[in-house]
């Protein structure tokens, strides 16, 4: 039985890395195909790329410490402001590094490195990649920029295209790549990017943070009032991560359209999580003081915290380390270096989703024909049902008391005010005084269709203190006043 059973989940996992490898092969072959077709076009913007490039290689630490190999930078100069197309560049240096690693033993080292040259009267840029791996034989070394070529010797299980794909991508932007390699010693590729520099193309700026900023961080105060001005500014992003020059990246992309706050490991994560309550985290997989997998287990089991999207990047894009993130409750997974319109379809995709789960909830109380409460809440993920079964419970009990007090219901929850504001918020789209009524106004509609109690009594049942005001907050809530259900 072992054995059929390890049969099984040997099979699965081929399958999946299969899978995986075919996916990987799709997306170069259409790279491959716009190349030929003259589809695949420019992009170019001007901006200082020294940090970009600095960015790129952070995104590789994690997996380098993984594979146990030194990697390493020597940027000079340390600022240079050029025309180049971001998502190119990131294809090129993401395939140059990852073979690097993938080819240097552990103990080794890989140095990426990059200076300005003048060759011919113009000025480049030159970024080499050195490693102390394999290296390459003289017979494979005229073929290695070959569509498809492999050396004969080599197990990698390479698909053979990335080095071509590069090659054509730096051609297309003015560009070169050279390589040079000794068996036994190691490997070093040198790209070559023309330096221009128009003025009449805007900067994009690519700024380096404090270690520990808090660009844009939400004041969250203890007055309901506060948490409501907070709530109708940018959503609340959470990034956890300890590579400075990942956290300046996202900062430059993130920062105009979203509050942000910083956590440098993934306990201080934790802690700002449960603090702050934030709209959605996006968060590294391996870093000190818990790894993103923990950070992600620990939120998506409290209570407080269990309804925040969670966005993991990481190095290691393997299908396995995608399915434990996944199994750990991650709400998506992004390999590192990411594309950033990728990342602004996943950061937009799981707000909307956020929004539909708002709607499935209040649905119930906005419809006169609404459905079932209860069934609604059933509908939810387990620990959203228990948290608001419990919330409605410890309102209904004191339904008939007119001062029933926030700080009150947040005790019952076990939750700070804030918390229980940004929480609430999130996965109702209500207030906790707007859900407070909510909750009254659906037992006074329950009341009415179910007992002979004139309207006024009904609202002094469920707490208003005054039949008048009573009417006017049910024909909010529901579009029609009390009395059409006591004609009917």
């Amino acid at each position: 039985m072992n054995d059929q059973i390890n049969g099984h989940q040997n099979e699965r996992g081929l399958i999946r890395r299969n899978a995986q490898s075919l996916l990987r092969l799709i997306n170069q072959l259409l790279d491959l195909s716009k190349l030929d077709s003259g589809k695949l076009r420019l992009e170019i913007i001007r901006g200082d790329i020294v940090p970009y490039i600095s960015y790129l290689c952070d995104s590789f630490y994690s997996l380098a410490t993984d594979k146990q190999v030194q990697l390493q930078t020597d940027f000079s100069p340390s600022t240079l402001i050029m025309e180049y197309d971001a998502e190119k560049v990131l294809h090129i240096v993401s395939n140059l590094l990852s073979n690097a690693l993938k080819f240097t033993p552990s103990g080794g080292l890989v140095t990426l490195r990059t200076s300005m040259v003048k060759e011919a009267d113009e000025y480049w840029l030159a970024l080499q990649i050195e490693d102390s791996g394999l290296g390459i034989s003289e017979a494979a070394l005229p073929h290695i920029f070959e569509r498809f070529y492999q050396e004969e010797k080599q197990s990698s299980g390479g698909t053979g295209i990335g080095l071509a794909i590069s090659k054509e991508m730096a051609e297309l932007m003015g560009g070169s790549i050279e390589v040079k390699s000794t068996v036994g010693q190691g490997t070093t590729f040198t790209v070559l990017l023309p330096i221009h520099n128009r003025e009449t193309l805007p900067i994009q700026s690519f700024e380096h943070p404090p270690e520990r900023s808090t660009s844009r961080v939400a004041t969250v105060g203890s007055a309901e009032e506060t948490s409501e001005a907070a709530g109708s500014e940018n959503p609340q992003v959470l990034i956890v991560e300890d590579t400075p020059g990942v956290v300046s990246y996202l900062q430059s992309l993130l920062n105009e359209n979203y509050q942000l706050q910083i956590a440098t490991d993934g306990q201080m994560g934790i802690d700002q999580a449960i603090s702050h309550i934030p709209d959605l985290i996006i968060t590294d997989v391996m870093m000190p003081n818990k790894n993103g997998f923990e950070l992600c287990d620990t939120l998506k089991r409290d209570e407080r915290t269990s309804h925040i999207p969670i966005i993991m990047l990481t190095a290691k894009a393997d299908i396995d380390s995608r399915l434990e993130g996944l199994e750990m409750g991650a709400d998506a997974y992004l390999p590192k270096p990411f594309e950033k319109k990728e990342l602004f379809v996943r950061l937009r995709k799981l707000l909307e989703l956020r929004q539909v789960l708002q709607k499935r909830y209040t649905s119930y109380v906005h419809q006169k024909q609404g459905p079932d409460p209860a069934k609604t809440v059933q509908e939810l993920p387990t620990i959203e049902e228990k948290f608001l079964q419990k919330l409605i419970a410890g309102i209904e009990s004191r339904i008939t008391d007119a001062e029933i007090t926030i700080p009150e219901v947040s005790r019952l929850l076990a939750m700070s005010h804030t918390q229980l504001y940004r929480k609430l918020k999130a996965i109702t789209g209500k207030t906790p005084s707007q859900f407070i009524r909510s909750v009254r106004l659906q037992k006074a509609k329950q009341l009415l269709e179910t007992t002979d109690l004139n309207i006024s009594e009904v609202g002094y049942e469920v707490g208003f203190t005054g039949p008048q005001y009573f009417s006017k907050m049910f024909k909010e809530e529901f579009g029609y006043p009390p009395s059409e259900l006591r004609d009917k």
